[in-house]
């Protein structure tokens, strides 16, 4: 597939880091490649849910080196 095992991990956990570009090299190795359109579609319950609780930024985080 050509990315790295946790790369494949974080994927199959369903981990918000995981990149578009893996998704699809996924998706193309199990030949789905045309159900990328449905998981990139609009998400109802989603956007349900950011209207009742907002959109939260993330914390920042203190004595992390900033490169």
């Amino acid at each position: 597939m050509g990315v790295g095992r946790l790369a494949v991990i974080s994927l199959e956990k369903g981990r918000p880091g995981v990149s578009l570009l893996t998704l699809l090299k996924a998706l193309t190795v199990f030949g789905y490649t045309e159900r990328l359109g449905d998981v990139l579609a609009v998400d109802p319950i989603g956007e349900g849910m950011e209207i009742v609780t907002g959109r939260q930024r993330a914390a920042h985080v203190s004595g992390v080196a900033d490169f």
